[in-house]
């Protein structure tokens, strides 16, 4: 983690996964975190004085993530994050977005764990092992489900 931004993370804040190289948001190059509560979109340029650039998106307002690569050779991956405020296109090798894309679905099914936490909206793409798990915590939790065919 870089010095600039410890300045960024709150309290209590972990970080749980961090890009091993930088990946593009909406076509612009940052260095990506995923913590237990958002995801950091991060850059530092400059030797002496640091133009720092940074993004966040809080992990609750998460309602779906969708995954696409592209290539035969130099595969190139895509993940659209879309919250309730906007949609994150984050694209990187497809090893790197591969990482990505599975520590923000641990991420979310560990929020939605947490009977502290309000997981309204992060719906990504749950097993059908995960949704069983979950009621069998919370027999009395109302499910809203969207089935695509």
């Amino acid at each position: 983690m870089g010095r600039h931004l410890k300045n960024f993370i709150m309290p209590g804040e972990n970080i749980v996964f961090e890009s091993s190289e930088e990946v593009e948001l909406n076509g612009n190059p940052y260095k990506m975190y995923v913590t237990d509560r958002r995801f950091i979109w991060f850059k530092s340029k400059g030797l002496i004085a640091k133009k720092i650039g940074l993004v966040t998106a809080p992990i609750e307002q998460v309602k779906n993530i969708k995954y696409n690569e592209k290539g035969l050779l130099r595969k190139k991956a895509t993940i659209e994050i879309i919250t309730t405020q906007q949609v994150y296109a984050v694209s990187g090798k497809s090893n790197e977005i591969q990482q990505l894309y599975n520590n923000i679905q641990l991420t979310c099914l560990k929020k939605m764990r947490n009977p502290l936490n309000n997981f309204t909206y992060c719906t990504s793409h749950l097993s059908i092992d995960d949704v069983h798990y979950i009621l069998e915590l919370y027999p009395y939790l109302i499910f809203k489900i969207h089935v695509k065919l």
